[in-house]
């Protein structure tokens, strides 16, 4: 995907519906083959002045839509969206194989930015 210059600067929300249910899961963001970390989504002036925070959000975040944020170079990068998540089992007996316990999934961008002219 090729980027004009001036999105150099990205916030990565992946939707993740499994947050919905019960089961244990856990995201990982890279960008460059370095890990970012969540962010905070709430406003600067959230709690200011005795304003109330807005609801469905916990601690600035929102379940099942985090967000990332991503700092790009000229040229190509690489996006990494990555989810192991503990098997929906619906009544099947449980493994002791570690493979058959989680899901994988894994979603991988390459964003070409192009160089300010």
């Amino acid at each position: 995907m090729l980027l004009s210059p001036t999105y150099s600067y990205l916030q990565i929300v992946p939707h993740v519906p499994i947050a919905l249910t019960n089961r244990l899961y856990r995201l990982f963001v890279t960008v460059n083959g370095n890990k970012t970390f969540e962010v905070n989504r709430m406003p600067v002036t959230a709690g200011i002045n005795g304003s109330a925070t807005t609801t469905g959000y916990e601690g600035g975040k929102k379940k099942g839509e985090p967000v990332y944020e991503a700092k790009l170079m000229a040229g190509v990068n690489r996006v990494e969206v990555e989810i192991v998540a503990e098997k929906d089992r619906k009544g099947k007996p449980e493994s002791n194989l570690p493979k058959e316990q989680v899901e994988i999934e894994k979603c991988t961008l390459f964003l070409h930015l192009l160089r300010p002219s």
